[in-house]
């Protein structure tokens, strides 16, 4: 394939702002701010194109693209016949990119998805250029050149008009995220507010906080004074430092610009004022619907990480692909989330929603006669949750009731999982039966490792990830900053949470034969590793343990994996997502056969050794070494000491075990971040200290390392992340043995550039 710094660099020359990418479309670089601004040929040139697959062209400025998958060829052919003629790129899948040259900024939007099989890759979007991945992506017509429009946004919705498409327009609220690339000076309410006065009332609250949002979003930090000056210079007793006051508030979360506050509080002094060619107007996805109700990846996790302290994101990740998994066909993903109380895994569950809906269907408990009633379909709950999402947020409390009524509840559930439950019953309705496709998510305390007689009763139906409760001062710190905001909090959450949910789409993405037999491995390793083993009085083994198939588990493996592709963005089944399986894997399994597996090494070990390592009584350890080698996974060999025999383990050698470190999951701008055993607050700006183990005297030690790695990164995240950029590769042209080195070169790098202007203005 040619050289992609030069095809990338030609690019920019033709006017593109261009980004390297890997092989599954995720940018290498941040890129975020190039969406407004011109890059430099410098900064084009010192990106990581050695490590790129691809090359991308940011779209909204300059470029924007019509972009039809092959599915929806034949519905946009008519729409397409009336566009000018311009250059078409051609994607892997069969779809079509049009290129448009535009001189006014294009939004982003899929509202004419459904009619007419278009999307717009405007502003926040980028689209993959050819000959991008060895030339998969093609240019169709290379003899056509890409047209110039003025502004393309405007010829879009003229032709969708043209075709019988009505726009509805209704009053909203809109997300700051959605006002970037937007001219605050054509909104309407903002030109009418510039040339007409308006008395002192409610001045400060509705048009100071609404603007200073709009203004925060759409305009250049420099550029928003001169724009609070504009507004006020009409308004009597009315500044623009009661705009710039709100900024900070603004600054603190996401906030929305409130379309309909600010428009009735015109229309209070002046009735006649409508909003007339408003760029805001065309923003919505769909009429009635708050623009906030669909958020990226980013945005979100950034909401939790503001509102809660979480130091490992793999729960959220997690939960958010078995809810985007109900979208597919077949057995559903049924989710436990298993953590100590108060460890966030209620609120993770809250977030789908609190009230029944159209997606989802909160529940606190059950009964034996909850999914069916004899009074009736009416009573019943199964009929009404068909094609939902159950969330239970609360399932220990079901593992706890009486014994009988518990293991009726249990059998329910595993009728339910597989498609189809009948129940007879001495009521009204003496018979019943409904096919039904339930998605659980449920929330359940470590309690559940102790039952295992309900693993054999739910038939293995349930995945679980295991939420982590995190530093205590830290959480402790976070619950007092948002304490009183609870309910404000989640109801956000809420929006978020199910706006993200309807904004991604979910793929059967193929699975190459390596990425197959990884995911085949790990099912095989959650069969045996959770088959339980039931012990009568004294400990008795009843009866030897069978393990389950694998066939559900494969399955379910995949839907995940499928859902995790959609959450994260990815066209494939990447090593990322394969290390997210890896710890819903070792989470599904009970924690003490994981630590015991965990102490036990290829060669033969004592099982006190074991106990020590585990710091569990010696017996207890036995026991679960004793479940292990029933299990197949564990062997064991008999030696005397003294007169008493005993036991060494060691691990069965034809097992392939998955990762048993911890793997605690991180998602920063998009990127995700995998580390085995080391606290996250390393990768951030935390002063907190890693805890390492030190073999040879069984203490702890803290480790200074992380804290000079943690302190350093603290600076480094001040620098503009433009001049982060050229730092980072400058320091790193040649390579570096360790990390000292590096970071005394890119400080050195920092001292001269501060004297360059030239360089600081790029």
């Amino acid at each position: 394939m040619n050289n992609l710094k030069d095809i990338a660099t030609e690019y920019w020359r033709n006017g593109w702002n261009v980004i390297p990418v890997s092989s599954d479309k995720r940018p290498l670089v941040k890129w975020k701010e190039w969406t407004l601004f011109r890059e430099s040929e410098d900064h084009v040139l010192l990106m990581p194109w050695d490590q790129a697959e691809g090359v991308a062209g940011i779209t909204g400025l300059g470029y924007a693209a019509l972009d039809v998958d092959k599915e929806c060829l034949k519905k946009a052919k008519k729409f397409i016949e009336g566009l000018p003629k311009t250059r078409i790129h051609r994607t892997p899948s069969g779809g079509i990119h049009l290129i448009y040259k535009t001189k006014k900024a294009c939004c982003s939007t899929d509202r004419l998805r459904e009619p007419f099989g278009i999307e717009v890759q405007g502003i926040g979007n980028y689209i993959i250029l050819p000959p991008s991945f060895e030339g998969k992506y093609k240019i169709e017509n290379p003899e056509t050149q890409i047209t110039e429009v003025d502004d393309l946004e405007n010829l879009i919705y003229e032709r969708a008009k043209a075709l019988g498409w009505k726009e509805k327009l209704e009053g909203l609220s809109i997300a700051s995220n959605n006002l970037m690339g937007i001219s605050p000076y054509e909104v309407s309410c903002v030109r009418f507010f510039i040339n007409n006065p308006f008395p002192e009332s409610s001045r400060e609250l509705i048009i100071g906080k609404n603007f200073a949002i709009l203004g925060l979003s759409a305009l250049r930090l420099e550029d928003i004074e001169p724009f609070a000056e504009k507004l006020t210079e009409k308004q009597p007793n009315f500044s623009k430092t009661d705009i710039i006051s709100w900024l900070r508030w603004a600054r603190e979360k996401t906030r929305e610009f409130n379309c309909s506050e600010v428009s009735k509080f015109i229309q209070k002094y002046y009735p006649n004022f409508k909003c007339e060619d408003c760029p805001l107007q065309r923003i919505t996805k769909e009429p009635k619907k708050n623009i906030k109700d669909y958020c990226s990846l980013e945005e979100l996790i950034d909401y939790w990480h503001k509102n809660y302290y979480i130091e490992d994101d793999a729960p959220l990740i997690i939960t958010l692909a078995t809810a985007a998994s109900n979208k597919l066909e077949g057995d559903p993903v049924w989710l436990m989330l298993v953590g100590p109380p108060s460890c966030v895994k209620t609120e993770l569950i809250r977030s789908l929603g609190e009230e029944p809906s159209d997606q989802v269907w909160p529940i606190s408990t059950l009964t034996v006669n909850t999914f069916l009633s004899g009074q009736g379909r009416a009573f019943s709950l199964l009929p009404k949750i068909d094609g939902k999402i159950l969330t239970i947020k609360d399932f220990t409390s079901i593992l706890q009731k009486e014994k009988n009524t518990r293991n009726e509840i249990l059998s329910q559930l595993r009728e339910i999982y597989d498609g189809y439950f009948s129940k007879g019953t001495g009521g009204e309705v003496d018979y019943q039966n409904v096919k039904s496709k339930v998605t659980v998510i449920a929330g359940v305390t470590q309690i559940v490792d102790l039952y295992e007689a309900v693993q054999g009763l739910l038939g293995e139906r349930f995945l679980k990830v295991r939420v982590k409760a995190g530093d205590p001062k830290e959480v402790g710190r976070k619950a007092s900053e948002v304490c009183g905001e609870e309910d404000e909090i989640r109801s956000r959450l809420k929006k978020l949470t199910i706006g993200f949910l309807n904004s991604i789409k979910v793929k059967k993405l193929e699975f190459d034969e390596k990425t197959q037999n990884a995911i085949i491995d790990l099912a095989i390793f959650i069969a045996k590793a959770r088959t339980p083993v039931f012990r009568g009085y004294g400990n008795v083994v009843e009866y030897l343990p069978e393990s389950e198939g694998v066939a559900r588990l494969l399955k379910q493996l995949q839907k995940l994996a499928w859902g995790l592709a959609a959450v994260l963005g990815k066209e494939k089944i990447d090593e990322d997502i394969l290390k997210i399986l890896n710890r819903v894997a070792v989470d599904t399994v009970d924690q003490r056969r994981i630590m015991a597996l965990r102490a036990i090494g290829k060669e033969p070990i004592k099982t006190h050794e074991i106990a020590i390592k585990m710091n569990l009584p010696t017996e207890t350890t036995r026991r679960i070494l004793d479940d292990l080698t029933m299990i197949g996974l564990v062997v064991k060999e008999e030696y005397k000491e003294g007169e008493e025999k005993e036991y060494k383990w060691a691990l069965k050698s034809d097992i392939i075990l998955p990762d048993l470190n911890l793997q605690c999951i991180k998602i920063r701008e998009g990127y995700m971040m995998i580390e085995n055993n080391l606290p996250l607050s390393d990768f951030g700006t935390s002063q907190k200290l890693e805890q390492e183990t030190n073999e040879e005297k069984n203490e702890w030690v803290e480790s200074p390392k992380r804290e000079v790695i943690s302190k350093w990164l603290k600076t480094w995240n001040y620098f503009p992340s433009n001049i982060q950029i050229r730092l980072f590769f400058e320091a790193n042209k040649d390579g570096f043995g360790s990390f000292d080195e590096f970071q005394e070169t890119v400080k050195e790098l920092w001292k001269r550039r501060m004297d360059d202007e030239e360089w600081i203005k790029v």
